[in-house]
């Protein structure tokens, strides 16, 4: 004879004072105090949190491949060829703008090796 496993629910109850369950509830938001409660338990929220980690990474290294293979680089490494040779010339507020434009990109292109948790090894 073989052995069938339990798979009926049982109840589980719990005295709580009327500020411990208002906190419950409080932060349970739209779930429901079963459901609030088992996710802190059985670690479902730390489960989902992954998830939505892992997806955000995902997205911040499809963005830098973008910014990678983007002409970016090759454009602003083209106009201070010809910023230097004399065939461009830069006013003041121009390279005010060209070094805004470097710095903005480094900042972004560092921001996302920062949250795919990547060391530049580059410096600025």
């Amino acid at each position: 004879m073989t052995k069938k496993r339990n798979t009926q629910t049982k109840p589980f109850s719990m005295r709580l004072t009327f500020e411990e369950r208002a906190n419950l509830e409080s932060r349970a938001g739209k779930k429901s105090l079963a459901e609030f409660v088992r996710s802190k338990l059985f670690n479902k929220d730390e489960i989902e949190n992954r998830k939505e980690k892992y997806k955000g990474r995902t997205e911040c290294a499809k963005i830098l491949g973008l910014l990678g293979r983007s002409e970016i680089a090759k454009n602003l490494n083209e106009l201070s060829r010809a910023a230097k040779s004399g065939s461009l010339i830069v006013s003041p507020d121009t390279q005010v703008m060209l070094d805004q434009s470097i710095a903005d990109i480094h900042i972004m292109r560092n921001a996302l090796l920062n949250e795919l948790g990547v060391q530049s090894g580059r410096k600025q």
